[in-house]
């Protein structure tokens, strides 16, 4: 199946989950039990969550509702001049005092705020990244919205750091798949989060594994 033909499939996949909610206390239950989240909180690193979208839009797996649970900074994305970039979130416990819809109603940080240059986040800050998507494989394989902006912020974010930062996936159960299509320039994640378990990634290459 091609990317835009699954796409079309997930979304519907997703739109007709049940309990969408309960499941992402699941989900995010499981995520704080992820070693790199709590080293991450444990050295007060930087920590990049998305802003799930809302619940009528294909309903991801929900996050700020989740946000006042973190205990070290977290950085959420918002799409300036075609690329993702990295805010400073410093009202977890009322995310939507910073945040304001945009393009889709999808929540970025106010226009003001974003303004300051102390909110901007540099890729050396993260400790970890939490991403969202469409439909992933046990290889590490994701599918996005089409876009490509996870995949270049990723790519951005590593470029600046002697090592990879972690990349980790939140999903529920219904969207992993055996296999998602993936391309050259298509990066990887580390492990992905659902609400049953926790997805450890492998790539395989010709000849051998390679476990992150």
């Amino acid at each position: 199946m091609k990317k835009h033909e699954l796409r079309t499939v997930m979304k519907q996949t997703l739109r007709d989950l049940s309990d969408r909610g309960g499941r992402s206390v699941a989900v995010w239950q499981n995520l704080e039990r992820l070693e790199e989240f709590q080293q991450a909180v444990l050295s007060h690193g930087m920590i990049a969550v998305y802003v799930s979208l809302h619940e009528e839009l294909e309903g991801e797996v929900e996050t700020a509702r989740f946000f006042d649970r973190i205990t070290c900074p977290v950085a959420v994305p918002y799409c300036e001049r075609g690329e993702l970039e990295l805010f400073h979130l410093q009202a977890l416990k009322h995310p939507l005092d910073e945040l304001e819809p945009q393009t889709l109603g999808i929540l970025e940080p106010r226009s003001e705020l974003r303004a300051d240059p102390s909110r901007r986040v540099l890729p050396e800050e993260l400790a970890l990244v939490v991403t969202p998507g469409l439909a992933f494989d046990r290889t590490g394989g994701r599918l996005g919205r089409g876009g490509g902006y996870y995949d270049r912020v990723f790519a951005r974010i590593d470029s600046k750091r002697e090592k990879p930062v972690p990349k980790i996936a939140l999903a529920f159960d219904c969207q992993i798949l055996d296999q998602v299509p993936v391309e050259p320039h298509d990066i990887r994640l580390d492990g992905i989060i659902t609400e049953s378990e926790i997805i450890r990634c492998r790539t395989i290459i010709p000849g051998r594994l390679r476990f992150p």
